[in-house]
């Protein structure tokens, strides 16, 4: 293989001497492809408030800020803030706040009580009754007055049960879905369990079913899935 024409001949690029815009501070030699013009963050910071103050924002148009937060400094306290705002958080919170010191009269609190109440009474009304299905396939309802709801939900067919039977249901009990639907609870497809162990016989009995419908292929088990036989 041959060596590239020019290879010895090419010239290298030299190191170019830095010094900080700001403080003037020898920073060190550099390539001019990666020359740098600060030495510090603090003097990087005082360099881009000066590039972009004012006019010179790029996001600066027509006395119209478009929502860019660019370093500058407090002239209260000269620490940094957004270039939106005249102050710095601290100073607009401590000593230009004029609402600080302040506290609402014992009148003034039972009124804000007593209008938020009324709001969140009416609220409750517009998003009661609403239904999500959650992890397991159930349906929930938003309910804030039953007995039996937990974190304001209760199961769809917990409501539908206790209002057949016109009473809450009990911690013991179990409600099973006859056709194997969560989502279907109409009252015709549920079934109360005393406890936890009937709930368990009932499954168990499903499973036992099962064993005599494979063997009499009325059903049979393919690719996975459970299909009709034939």
């Amino acid at each position: 293989m041959g060596r590239r024409k020019g290879s010895k001949n090419k010239k290298q690029s030299k190191k170019v001497s830095c010094y900080c815009i700001i403080c003037n501070k020898f920073i060190g030699k550099y390539f001019p492809s990666v020359l740098r013009q600060t030495c510090s963050k603090e003097c990087y910071r005082k360099f881009i408030s000066k590039q972009t103050k004012g006019e010179k924002n790029p996001n600066y148009k027509g006395k119209k800020w478009l929502g860019t937060h660019v370093a500058n400094r407090c002239p209260h306290c000269g620490e940094l803030k957004v270039e939106q705002s005249k102050y710095c958080k601290k100073c607009r919170m401590n000593f230009f706040n004029p609402f600080k010191g302040k506290k609402h009269s014992k009148s003034s609190l039972e009124k804000i009580g007593r209008a938020s109440k009324k709001m969140w009474k009416e609220k409750q009304k517009e998003i009661e009754g609403r239904k999500h299905k959650d992890s397991l396939g159930y349906i929930k309802v938003l309910n804030y007055s039953h007995p039996n709801s937990k974190y304001n939900h209760v199961f769809e067919h917990v409501l539908i049960m206790s209002k057949q039977l016109g009473r809450p249901i009990k911690s013991e009990e179990r409600i099973h879905h006859i056709n194997g639907d969560k989502t279907d609870n109409r009252i015709e497809n549920l079934y109360l369990c005393s406890d936890l162990r009937e709930h368990q016989n009932v499954h168990h009995s499903l499973d036992k079913l099962l064993k005599y419908l494979l063997e009499n292929k009325a059903i049979k088990f393919q690719n996975g899935r459970y299909c009709k036989g034939g």
